[in-house]
């Protein structure tokens, strides 16, 4: 796989996130499509007891990293 920009990668107030592999992100050690971010970011940071502004400042980096994917058209997980 050739990508037509450079990985995005946040270095974030507790742990680095960005882009693994189309339609992934990671987040420290947890690796999840998009569809699990989407739907688990703000219960997953409050369980690792993240403050009220780190549950923003994350759902804005998974938010950012999810539009960069669709733009380039690699916000699908391979088939192979």
């Amino acid at each position: 796989m050739t990508l037509d920009a450079p990985p995005i990668f946040f270095s974030g107030s507790r742990y680095g996130i960005g882009f693994l592999k189309p339609g992934w992100i990671k987040s420290g050690c947890i690796e999840k499509p998009i569809k699990w971010w989407k739907d688990n970011i703000v219960r997953c940071a409050e369980e690792h007891n993240y403050t009220p502004q780190q549950v923003k400042e994350y759902t804005m980096y998974v938010e950012f990293i999810i539009a960069w994917m669709e733009l380039l058209e690699i916000d699908k997980e391979n088939e192979k």
